[in-house]
């Protein structure tokens, strides 16, 4: 079984990487703290203050590929999304014409605010950095 200090590893640096290759071009940015929830109940991107959190239940310790960050386990998904809404907030100005066809597709599939027209741009603009389409990284997260 692996620990939540392992996770927070593979984590932090997974996190690292694809901040540094989506912002590399924009220090201003910052790269958003990052911060854990331990109950398992509570991701989120805020911009003021610019943090990501993300959700680590202890019944995922268990999750087979808990520390492959080449996989998509659940704290992936959760960090992947909440970047998207970061880039959403610092890089997608509007939302262009794929944006608004994948929102009309998919509507707010997550049920809470900020998955609009534009968060959905954000996630046609990065979907091609994890080797997917638009429509598979929305399955992924």
């Amino acid at each position: 079984m692996a620990t939540f200090e392992d996770v927070h590893r593979v984590i932090h640096e997974l996190h690292r990487k694809i901040a540094a290759d989506w912002y590399a071009k924009r220090p201003e940015y910052g790269i958003a703290t990052l911060k854990f929830d331990m109950d398992g109940t509570q991701d989120g991107y805020g911009r003021w203050p610019n943090e990501i959190i993300v959700s680590i239940g202890g019944a995922e310790l268990d999750d087979s590929d808990i520390l492959n960050s080449e996989a998509w386990p659940i704290w992936k998904r959760s960090l992947v999304h909440e970047m998207l809404h970061e880039f959403d907030r610092k890089e997608v100005v509007e939302a262009d014409k794929e944006g608004r066809e994948l929102y009309k597709k998919y509507g707010n599939k997550w049920g809470d605010t900020g998955h609009d027209e534009r968060f959905y741009t954000a996630i046609a603009n990065r979907a091609p950095y994890f080797g997917l389409t638009a429509d598979k990284l929305i399955q992924s997260i």
